[in-house]
């Protein structure tokens, strides 16, 4: 799991998601308090693994993500998306 802050240095340095994004290229950020976060996350991997025939690091990475999304959930309050 990456938290904010991890991000932002990320991004800083040209890593990661938003880092490799191109300046004017539009993002979809989801955060865990989000209640349908997981789901969506992990029906991303499906088509990701269907498109490739297979399972990738990505798509694994991506469920794993999905996972921790569920345990801090259990934690913490989840939300429908303001």
């Amino acid at each position: 799991m990456t938290t904010k802050a991890q991000v932002i240095e990320m991004t800083n340095r040209g890593e990661g998601c938003l880092g490799k994004a191109s300046p004017d290229e539009p993002v979809f950020v989801l955060r865990e308090q989000d209640k349908f976060a997981q789901d969506l996350i992990e029906r991303w991997a499906d088509k990701v693994d269907a498109a490739r025939g297979t399972q990738i690091d990505k798509s694994r990475k991506a469920r794993a993500l999905a996972h921790q999304m569920r345990a801090w959930q259990a934690l913490h309050d989840a939300k429908t998306p303001d």
